[in-house]
């Protein structure tokens, strides 16, 4: 379920994008995390090797602020280009939020 959850977001982020040239939007994969829906994924598992929601909160910052056009971006590649001061391009795979800014 996830996985088409994940497929409808990037598809809603690129009509969006599509439907609105004055907008920015990205589907962007935060990576695994320690959250509930993290640790209900792998119930009994020890996840506390996964980093926190706030550590991808930079790099989101970052795409925002940077406006890099409409598409899919993983926020470890954001992160990665934050340090080089310059935003890259990256390929989702796997499950996607959508950040939406105008």
């Amino acid at each position: 379920m996830r996985a088409v959850e994940g497929r409808a977001s990037r598809q809603q982020a690129t009509a969006l994008a599509a439907e609105n040239l004055d907008l920015a939007c990205y589907a962007v994969d935060p990576g695994d995390m320690q959250t509930g829906m993290q640790q209900a994924a792998f119930p009994g598992e020890d996840i506390s090797d996964r980093r926190l929601p706030s550590a991808v909160v930079p790099a989101l910052l970052e795409l925002i602020t940077s406006r890099p056009p409409s598409g899919r971006y993983r926020a470890d590649d954001v992160a990665v280009a934050v340090d080089r001061g310059a935003v890259d391009r990256g390929a989702v795979d796997r499950g996607a939020g959508v950040v939406v800014t105008a």
